[in-house]
Order: structure tokens, then C-alpha cells, then sequence
């Protein structure tokens, strides 16, 4: 399946530029619906912007991508671009959009790209959401109604939350709305994360921690840490 309608990357700065890397193969033009629900997608970027600088930078450092594709029904990242089903986005309010935006930035920040070889999928993809909707917890981010997030491991890392669920009795009743980045290739991705995209993106964590005033001690020291 070959994924997306292209739009042309923000390049910011030096560390928004993945232009290295060719984006995914152009099949048609946008339909008026998945230009109107792009341009919520865009709106929100100047919302954070306004409220919150971290989010209003890093956002910028994603390509935003609409995928009417049969099969693909919500929303994921590689990294390179924020990939979004529109019929999936219409659905969402302000705040759930904002949230998934938010919490796909973080994805990519917090290093999730890829699954390490051997690990049990699903348990994996609910050890990174919960990380990174911890981190956005710290950061006052309102998350959506279906968000995972074990408050009893709040802080822990995912590699720590993913031994611990092992013991859970049953894994498989907790749902991950989106697709993690490392399950992309099952829906067509031509892009998968390479050694230098990864390493961009712990570049950007630690300038982040670097050089924007006033956060939280919790996030500061996570990007500090990648």
C-alpha cells in the first residue's frame, strides 16, 4: 500500500531539516476533506506556540501528513512525518487532536522509532504511550479519554514499564489507538528510522533541555537522558 499525499516539510531550523530522506511516493491530490482536517493539524501548531514552546518547536520538526489509504484509521509517525487518517481526525475534538500531536512528538523524542528485536509488541507499544503520556502529564498536556497511563508507574522508563507488565494478567485488554512507529512497515511505510534519524532527534531532546526556559524538572532530565 503505498501511503500518503505529500505536503511540503517546515524547515525551521537545521534540526527540523530531514529533507535527506525522500518522501513517500505521491499518489493523488488531497480531497477537500483532508485539506480541511490538515489544517486543524497546522492550527494546533500555533497553539503551542502560544502556550507551550517546547511542543510549539518540536512540532515543526514533523512534516504533517493525511493518509486516505484503505486500512489505515488513525494516527502514527516515523519520525520524518506525523501521519493522520482524516476521517479519524474529524472525529476528534480540539483537545484529543492536540493531544495525539503531542504525544506523537514525543514518540519521536523519546527515542521509540523502533522496537528492540525480541520484544512482545503490544507490550511494548503500552510501556512507550505510558512513558510518553507521563512526560506529557508533567508538561500540564490534557490527555484524551483512551490514553495509557498506569498512574502506579508514572516516571518509570518504558523499558521498566514493559518488565513490569509482563505480570499483568491481561495485557491485551489495554488498547493503543495509535500505531507505534516500529509497526508502520504493516501499513506500506516506505520510511523506516535509520541510526542518523534517531540520533536528530536526541540532538533536538537535549537543545530542548538546553534551551527552553522553565521545564519541568521530570521532562528536562528525560531529554537530557536520551
Amino acid at each position: 500500500m503505498n501511503m500518503l499525499n505529500t505536503v511540503a516539510p517546515d524547515h525551521t531550523s537545521s534540526l527540523n531539516r530531514c529533507s535527506s530522506h525522500p518522501a513517500p511516493t505521491l499518489s493523488a491530490a488531497l480531497s477537500s476533506h483532508a485539506d480541511q482536517e490538515l489544517k486543524k493539524w497546522q492550527q494546533d501548531r500555533k497553539h503551542w506556540e502560544d502556550t507551550l514552546s517546547v511542543l510549539g518547536w518540536l512540532s515543526h520538526c514533523l512534516t504533517l501528513q493525511p493518509v486516505e489509504q484503505p486500512g489505515f484509521t488513525t494516527v502514527s509517525t516515523d519520525g520524518r512525518y506525523l501521519y493522520f487518517c482524516p476521517l479519524y481526525s474529524a472525529t476528534l475534538t480540539d483537545t484529543e487532536r492536540r493531544f495525539w500531536q503531542a504525544h506523537l512528538i514525543w514518540h519521536c523524542v523519546a527515542g521509540h522509532l523502533y522496537a528492540p528485536l525480541g520484544v512482545h509488541a503490544h507490550r511494548w507499544h503500552l510501556a512507550c504511550d505510558h512513558e510518553i503520556n507521563s512526560l506529557l502529564l508533567a508538561l500540564d498536556v490534557p490527555l484524551s479519554d483512551n490514553a495509557v497511563l498506569f498512574p502506579a508507574r508514572c516516571g518509570h522508563s518504558a523499558l521498566q514499564v514493559y518488565h513490569w507488565l509482563a505480570d499483568h494478567p491481561s495485557p491485551q485488554s489495554e488498547s493503543t489507538p495509535d500505531i507505534h512507529p516500529a509497526a508502520l512497515w504493516l501499513y506500506g511505510a516506505s520510511a523506516l528510522a535509520d541510526s542518523a534519524l534517531i540520533a536528530l532527534w536526541r540532538r533536538r531532546a537535549h537543545l530542548a533541555a538546553r534551551e527552553i526556559p522553565a521545564l519541568p524538572t521530570m521532562v528536562a532530565a528525560f531529554c537530557v537522558s536520551r
